[in-house]
């Protein structure tokens, strides 16, 4: 029986219309994390970024999927080859973990112990984001962002309005 469970679980991990982001994040799954075609609405995977360039992620997850979120992996490649986050001239780990400077969404963050693709012990970052239900997620540039299947969006000026007025931020009256 607790097979038929273990199945259950993750037959809805792979699922893109059922997808539960906090679960993976919860119980990682590198077949999930590495798969192909993966990445979307929910999920997100960087080999590397800067903290500015999360920052526009996790506000698009935090704006988008009600109820749902996003997760952002940092060391797996957009192919879905992990590199890890550990001993990477071109990745500075303390500086990735500031990236929480750049937005005032919430987020959970862990870091996970894993093989990388050269079979070196290694690690990768998962991000879980919360949908924002109260007010726009923005950058520290003021900057709102949205996600569209597996792209960030940037909301023009008329549309970040809209989505104030969505989430109860802002109402009309307040305007008049």
């Amino acid at each position: 029986m607790e097979n038929d469970g273990e199945q259950k679980v993750k037959q809805e991990t792979w699922n893109p219309l059922e997808a539960n982001p906090k679960r993976l994040f919860d119980y990682p799954d590198l077949k999930v994390l590495c798969a192909e075609k993966v990445e979307g609405q929910f999920y997100e995977r960087k080999s590397r970024r800067q903290p500015d360039e999360l920052a526009k992620t996790i506000c698009a997850f935090a704006n988008s999927n009600r109820d749902k979120g996003g997760l952002l992996a940092i060391g797996i490649s957009d192919s879905g080859e992990i590199e890890g986050i550990r001993n990477r001239d071109d990745l500075n780990v303390n500086s990735i973990l500031t990236y929480h400077n750049y937005t005032g969404a919430p987020t959970e963050k862990k870091i996970f112990d894993c093989m990388n693709n050269k079979g070196q012990e290694d690690q990768i970052l998962l991000i879980y984001v919360p949908y924002l239900p109260d007010r726009v997620a923005e950058t520290s540039k003021g900057k709102a962002y949205v996600r569209n299947g597996d792209k960030t969006v940037e909301l023009r000026d008329a549309d970040k309005r809209q989505l104030e007025y969505e989430k109860g931020q802002i109402s009309f009256e307040d305007e008049i």
